[in-house]
């Protein structure tokens, strides 16, 4: 790729992998939710590219609202809010652009992207912009349909093109689709976008008692991935038959199997053991997917604890109290204690050293503005 800067041109040079079909193993990175803190994440990159990943998943929320401290041009013209996503996604591809100028990549965007703390898309049903973030509970993108679009082009643009392209009412384009890489047929769907909205359809009694029984909220009418992406995965579970394995991708789990909940359970306390010990290997594996080939998967979660613990230790150098030995920036007092120590141990000091070495003596000291 070439670019000009400064009058000079310049080139970014990648070239992409042969298709690993056929290989032993697949290898995928999947990484999530970067909100900017340890920008451009030099540890985490240098981890995900040493274990060379065949293909990475990008699962959404790859700029926050709040990236890189900058604020959020929310409810601001289209053109304004449009300069303020392009530069946090710039700094996405700033930070990423080793792992991805070589392998391909799956990008989708999530809610944050969307300058949304949560969506229930509603079938891509638009609202005009909401300054303030807020309203999303009632199933509606809160930016522009333009604005929206603009943002998945730039994303998920590189994709293959949509299965059912047909946008929605709103004029919201979709991306859904099939990718087949590696011997394996990964089913890409917006889990976001048809969401019915629980503002929409249930009523506060009901949003008020699902912490204690879930089941409320299935109810008659409540969507999740809608007709159209439902007809997808059917058509693709036929289709894809021939494929080594299968893979859905998705902004959102769909189901989670917890195995360290409850203070009692064995793993619990082999846990808690193993961490008295400092044993730092476990829980540090990534897991495997085991059929005909494996597939291995490299989730950015267990290598940016790494580069957290680096962040951690690089605020509290900063937040620390200064030394006692340290000086202001025009103090030119001397430092007592290495001249004490040499006193005592029956050395001649630094400065007296100094002059001795000088005819003319040690003149008055220079303390620079």
């Amino acid at each position: 790729m070439a670019y000009d800067l400064n009058e000079t041109e310049h080139y970014w040079e990648g070239v992409i992998r042969k298709d690993p079909r056929g290989q032993e193993r697949l290898r995928i990175g999947v990484c999530s939710c970067d909100h900017g803190e340890v920008f451009p994440q030099h540890r985490m990159v240098r981890n995900i590219t040493r274990q060379d990943p065949d293909i990475v998943f990008f699962a959404g929320d790859q700029i926050y609202e709040s990236y890189g401290g900058f604020g959020v041009a929310r409810g601001k013209p289209s053109g304004e809010a449009m300069l303020d996503y392009l530069r946090k996604y710039w700094q996405f591809g700033w930070t990423w652009r080793s792992a991805l100028k070589d392998r391909p990549s799956i990008i989708v965007p999530d809610d944050h992207d969307v300058f949304q703390g949560n969506i229930w898309g509603q079938s891509g049903r638009a609202l005009p912009p909401s300054p303030d973030g807020r309203g999303f509970e009632g199933g509606v993108f809160l930016m522009g349909v333009d604005w929206v679009n603009a943002v998945q082009r730039t994303q998920s643009g590189h994709l293959p093109d949509a299965v059912d392209p047909v946008p929605c009412e709103s004029g919201i384009e979709v991306y859904f689709t099939e990718l087949r890489y590696g011997g394996a047929s990964f089913a890409i769907i917006e889990d976001r976008k048809f969401k019915t909205g629980p503002a929409d359809i249930l009523s506060p009694e009901q949003r008020a008692a699902v912490r204690k029984d879930p089941a409320v909220v299935d109810v008659e009418g409540a969507a999740l991935l809608g007709p159209r992406q439902e007809a997808f995965l059917r058509r693709w579970a036929r289709e894809s038959a021939d494929a080594d394995f299968r893979l859905v991708c998705s902004q959102t789990i769909f189901c989670k199997a917890t195995t360290h909940a409850g203070g009692n359970l064995a793993r619990r306390r082999a846990h808690r053991l193993a961490r008295a010990s400092r044993n730092r290997g476990l829980g540090g594996r990534s897991g495997r997917v085991h059929g005909p080939r494996n597939v291995e998967r490299i989730p950015a979660g267990v290598v940016a604890r790494a580069a957290w613990r680096e962040s951690s230790a690089w605020r509290a150098r900063l937040d620390r109290p200064l030394s006692r030995r340290t000086r202001k920036p025009n103090d030119c007092s001397v430092r007592r204690q290495p001249r004490e120590r040499e006193q005592r141990q029956g050395r001649p000091s630094g400065t007296e050293r100094r002059r001795s070495r000088s005819p003319q003596g040690l003149g008055p000291r220079h303390c620079d503005p």
